[in-house]
């Protein structure tokens, strides 16, 4: 499944919140990345979008790693 990921606020299931900037390719692997920095700091991060778009298990359920919010 393709997931599209727009510009925005998006909930962590722990709790913080990200700015999704956009998404990149790694130039070698070609795997698609996500570009995202915590709203309290200046610091970026990358993460396959495949594990940013997936799920997690939390005793016992299942939920998304990330939520889009926008707010």
């Amino acid at each position: 499944m393709t997931i599209d990921l727009v510009r925005g606020v998006y909930g962590h299931y722990k709790g913080g919140k990200y700015f999704v900037l956009g998404t990149a390719v790694h130039t070698k692997s070609k795997d698609k990345l996500v570009i995202y920095s915590a709203l309290n700091s200046n610091e970026l991060y990358v993460r396959p979008k495949e594990m940013f778009c997936g799920n997690v298990m939390i005793g016992g359920r299942e939920m998304p790693r990330f939520r889009y919010s926008n707010c």
